[in-house]
């Protein structure tokens, strides 16, 4: 009897296998021809990709989400396919969602939607069943999304907040200013780089395979990928306070330079090895997908039903670019002329700079720097002008800076918000206080669009994106208003409070011009 079964089992695993390739390839071929229709942005995530180590991982995400699915894939190979045409409309709504994203120059969520379209169609050709089956696979590729920037503001002020308070904790004296820190061997600074962005997405993305590999229960799946971002988390601070007192006790020999990073490293890889080694002993019995009988080849109508739904996935999610595209004909392409502020309220134009502080902006259109002078007070107005904005040169972008993390100029001390009445109306304004060698300045900033002064970057993007659906001038500023103050802030804010009293109505009007010219 035994020499009769094995033949049969040999028989049955040739079409398992076959089938197991055809359904993994058609995966590999909704995922990698979704993100073909939509290439300028599959683009703009490959250049993420490569211009920066902390999305270098991003590479290896789409051929292991295939390599997920052929795992997967085994169990339901005799599992028929049923389209779900319903997807079609989420695809739609998705596709939606990327167009705004495209209308206000966020490219997060043009990209997020990018991969959402691509897990939609997948849905909808595959069906739920077989989406079900394949759900760690299809999330597993939002991991392409090189996200996490927004973070870094915060995880630097964590990660100096720790690094100073273990420093006092081992009785070694500091001076803090904002991210900057000085102890009697040296000075450092904590910048985005070392903030543990990448360590954190790192350990997120080499967690969720670890879990679903070694886990089946939920409960322990999410348990542990939290203990990984806890631990990567925990790693990083211990990195920094660690690289700090190397290089106290040997003189700055060690922990500087280029041994820096690989110091971090080794401290990141110890505490992941650490975790992935305890992880083990709670890990479950293994259970790789047994395959299933094939009971033969899907009939000829699924099949056209399968090709059917993929080619109006196609359809509509190439709707999308052709849409960005026609808008993208509709926008204002006008060379700017800055209109000049003309000055009132007993200021006048000052001949010199007012220091040479200027923000770090990332390619605005146009850029205009005034002084004004005014009972032996003075201001300077920065207006950086964008015009046509696009990815990578718009007025809302998180790398357009009052003072870089890098800079070696300019420390910012300080910064909050503030209400303030800028052409009789009360805004709300960004404040901040910074400190170069040229001295310490003041500094109040807005952005300006159609007419409106706000420091909301949400209420700036949905005015962005009304303005480009309606055709109308997408011009619009990052203002800056700042003053020499030293050590008496309180004499600043009021040669601002008397100036914005006076200028920002003649600030609005020069806006305007510019923005209809």
């Amino acid at each position: 009897m035994h020499t009769e079964a094995q033949p049969t089992r040999l028989i049955e695993a040739v079409p398992a296998r076959r089938e197991r390739m055809r359904v993994t390839l058609l995966f590999a071929l909704i995922v990698v021809s979704i993100l073909g229709i939509v290439w300028p942005v599959t683009q703009s995530m490959v250049d993420v990709w490569h211009s920066s180590s902390t999305y270098s991982h991003c590479y290896l995400v789409i051929p292991v989400a295939i390599w997920m699915a052929w795992r997967q894939s085994a169990a339901l190979t005799a599992t028929p396919m049923k389209p779900f045409w319903p997807g079609l409309a989420l695809i739609a709504v998705i596709g939606v969602i990327g167009l705004l994203g495209e209308l206000t120059s966020v490219a997060v969520v043009t990209q997020f939607s990018a991969v959402g379209m691509a897990v939609a169609t997948a849905l909808t050709v595959l069906g739920w069943r077989w989406a079900r089956q394949l759900a760690f696979p299809l999330g597993f590729l939002f991991f392409a999304v090189p996200v996490g920037e927004g973070l870094l503001p915060v995880l630097v002020e964590w990660r100096a907040d720790v690094t100073v308070s273990a420093l006092r904790g081992s009785g070694i004296p500091v001076y803090r200013e904002g991210n900057y820190f000085v102890i009697p061997s040296g000075s450092w600074s904590i910048i985005e780089a070392c903030g543990g962005v990448r360590f954190l997405i790192a350990a997120a993305m080499i967690g969720c395979l670890f879990a679903w590999l070694q886990y089946r229960a939920p409960i322990k799946r999410i348990a542990f990928v939290c203990a990984a971002l806890a631990v990567a988390l925990l790693a990083n601070w211990v990195r920094a306070y660690a690289i700090v007192m190397m290089a106290h006790f040997s003189g700055n020999r060690i922990g500087t330079g280029a041994d820096h990073q690989w110091w971090g490293w080794l401290i990141f890889g110890a505490a992941m090895f650490g975790l992935f080694a305890a992880g083990l002993r709670w890990t479950d019995e293994a259970r790789e997908p047994r395959p299933a009988t094939v009971l033969g080849r899907a009939p000829t109508g699924v099949t056209r039903r399968i090709a059917a739904v993929l080619a109006a996935s196609w359809l509509l999610v190439a709707a999308w670019p052709v849409a960005a595209a026609w808008i993208e004909l509709r926008v204002d392409a006008r060379a700017i002329q800055i209109e000049a502020i003309v000055p009132r309220g007993g200021w006048q134009v000052g001949a010199t700079a007012t220091g040479d502080w200027i923000p770090e902006l990332v390619a605005p259109t146009a850029v205009d720097v005034q002084t004004f002078i005014g009972g032996g007070r003075t201001v300077g107005v920065y207006r950086g002008v964008y015009r046509g904005q696009r990815q990578g040169s718009e007025l809302v972008n998180a790398l357009n800076q009052i003072v870089g993390s890098e800079s070696k100029r300019w420390r910012l001390i300080d910064g909050g918000t503030l209400k303030v009445r800028l052409n009789g109306e009360s805004t709300l304004i960004r404040t901040a206080v910074v400190r170069g060698t040229t001295g310490q300045f003041l500094i109040w900033h807005w952005y300006w669009l159609a007419g409106e002064a706000t420091s909301s970057d949400v209420f700036l993007k949905i005015q962005l994106a009304w303005q480009r659906l309606t055709g109308a001038s997408d011009t619009g500023a990052w203002v800056a208003i700042y003053t020499p103050v030293g050590d008496d802030i309180r004499a600043g804010v009021q040669t601002l409070t008397s100036f914005v009293g006076a200028m920002s109505g003649p600030i609005d009007a020069a806006l305007e011009t510019t923005a209809s010219r």
